[in-house]
């Protein structure tokens, strides 16, 4: 969301309530988002569950990385 410089999950409800303006579609990294001013949306909480799925898979490989 341009106007509120929210970034979402594609799926996220909070979506269907964005103006058409005020959407625009993102291919860069996380960070790069947060650099720029933008904050991940507190209801979809985009790529958080990549770093979970990731974090309990190395934790049942026994490495504790995390």
């Amino acid at each position: 969301n341009t106007n509120s410089k929210k970034f979402h999950k594609e799926d996220c409800s909070s979506v269907n309530s964005i103006s058409d303006k005020n959407k625009k579609e993102y291919t860069g990294s996380r960070e790069d988002l947060i650099k720029d001013g933008y904050e991940p949306c507190g209801s979809c909480k985009p790529w958080k569950n990549i770093f979970i799925y990731w974090k309990r898979y190395y934790k049942m490989l026994k490495l504790n990385w995390f």
